[in-house]
């Protein structure tokens, strides 16, 4: 890969992975001025990581991880498979709907179950 294309995939990832922190801290109802105060940083840089502006240094998002309650892979963990190798945004989504509907089974399953046991109960 050439040094223009290697570059371009590092900063679609850092807006990736901005995005996901976003995605998260929104979804918990925490403002970005709240998450600032956490990390001991303003709301802009906040905004910065978010849009990719800025890279998220490893101890930022340790501290990011810790101040959402959530697991560095819940941020990052798209971008690897389970051989560690980098995996596309497609290969993301594909494998993101296939746990969906494995999910789905099994809640269809477990609940035959207990339709079961609370019928022979």
């Amino acid at each position: 890969m050439d040094k223009g294309k290697a570059h371009t995939r590092i900063e679609e990832m850092d807006r990736e992975i901005g995005a996901r922190v976003r995605e998260i801290r929104m979804s918990k109802h925490i403002s970005q001025a709240a998450l600032g105060e956490q990390l001991d940083v303003s709301f802009q840089q906040i905004q910065k990581y978010e849009r990719g502006t800025n890279r998220i240094s490893v101890s930022s998002l340790v501290q990011i991880c810790s101040a959402l309650e959530v697991g560095p892979l819940e941020i990052i963990g798209k971008f690897f498979n389970a051989e560690g190798n980098s995996v596309t945004a497609d290969e993301y989504r594909a494998a993101l709907a296939a746990m969906q509907k494995r999910l789905y089974d099994i809640e269809e399953r477990m609940r035959k179950i207990k339709e079961l046991a609370d019928y022979s109960a």
